[in-house]
């Protein structure tokens, strides 16, 4: 999942978030989270909640 949150306002987390500002991809958002269980879901709702109030 692509979010539009500056990647220098969050730790990047290996497996989990990357900072995607300099790199191609077919999304919109410079920050991609890997959900692959409800744990990571949980944490990625924080960063989808703000890129939702941020934009």
């Amino acid at each position: 999942m692509y979010v539009k949150v500056n990647p220098d306002t969050i730790k990047i987390e290996d497996g989990f978030t990357r900072d995607v500002r300099k790199i191609g991809h077919l999304a919109t958002g410079d920050l991609e989270i890997t959900i692959r269980s409800d744990a990571d879901l949980i944490k990625a709702k924080e960063l989808i909640v703000k890129s939702y109030e941020t934009n």
